[in-house]
């Protein structure tokens, strides 16, 4: 039997997900191994956290937002997640993680973009 998940579950389930990974505490061994994984001369940590965020522009149409105010907003999150580290006494603000977040958000837009131009043209193709 399947159970159809709404876009708005699939949203807040999102929403805590985040919450619950930035503010659980993190051994200094597994942070000091991603500090130390390089790819392009990125830290893996930084996209590890662009990767978290880029689904954020998939969840558009639980918003009932324009993009542009959707994307203002998932840039707000993703920054005030960063923000929210700094009250815990278990974890650090980073203002490159807070970057890498951000540009989580912002690739996210340029490829749901891009999959939504290329949707598109392959209807205009099969007319």
């Amino acid at each position: 039997m399947k159970f159809p998940l709404s876009h708005l579950t699939v949203f807040w389930v999102y929403f805590f997900a985040i919450l619950v990974l930035i503010a659980i505490p993190v051994g200094n061994e597994n942070m000091a191994n991603l500090n130390n994984i390089y790819l392009l001369r990125f830290r893996g940590d930084y996209i590890l956290h662009a990767l978290m965020f880029l689904p954020w522009c998939f969840l558009l149409p639980t918003a009932r937002l324009p993009i542009w105010w959707w994307l203002a907003a998932g840039i707000a999150f993703a920054a005030g997640t960063e923000g929210l580290q700094y009250l815990l006494p278990y974890r650090a603000f980073n203002i490159n993680d807070m970057i890498a977040n951000a540009l989580g958000v912002i690739m996210g837009f340029v490829l749901m973009i891009i999959w939504q131009h290329l949707r598109r043209e392959s209807r205009i193709i099969k007319q």
